[in-house]
């Protein structure tokens, strides 16, 4: 009777491993990196990055400034920077994208003495690929009738 019954426990929890719901995996970072040769000194410039989700079906990023654009600006104060002889570069890893979503970035930047920002950079589109759940796996255990 004890061992039919921790068969019948085991098998419960079995199936309940297999069947159970499983944790989605994050969909990773998006890492960016903006340079500015007009940035030559130890923190002269700031940063400012923006970002859009383009809508499904769009391939190109809008203008920054032009109308239906949505940008928001991101929270840059945990860049990684480094500042040469000829530049300032900045890296900022995103760790909020979403699987299956396309992102618009673009940059300005202002000297940190004050004074209005830089013309928008060049945009960039960082398509983050939907993921798709591993594949279920299965089993079943036959227990002859009494």
């Amino acid at each position: 009777m004890k061992t039919r019954n921790l068969l019948l426990i085991l098998t419960a929890l079995l199936a309940l491993a297999v069947f159970a719901p499983r944790v989605q995996a994050q969909a990773g970072t998006e890492t960016i990196q903006v340079i500015d040769s007009s940035c030559v000194i130890a923190a002269p410039c700031t940063l400012q990055l923006y970002r859009e989700v383009l809508p499904s079906g769009q391939s190109s990023c809008p203008a920054p400034g032009a109308a239906g654009a949505t940008y928001a600006a991101l929270t840059t104060t945990t860049l990684g920077t480094s500042v040469g002889i000829v530049n300032t570069g900045w890296t900022y890893v995103d760790s909020t994208i979403i699987a299956g979503t396309t992102f618009c970035y673009y940059a300005t930047v202002t000297y940190s003495s004050g004074g209005p920002a830089s013309a928008p950079s060049g945009t960039i589109v960082a398509t983050i690929p939907a993921q798709i759940p591993a594949a279920p796996t299965m089993s079943g255990t036959y227990q002859p009738g009494a």
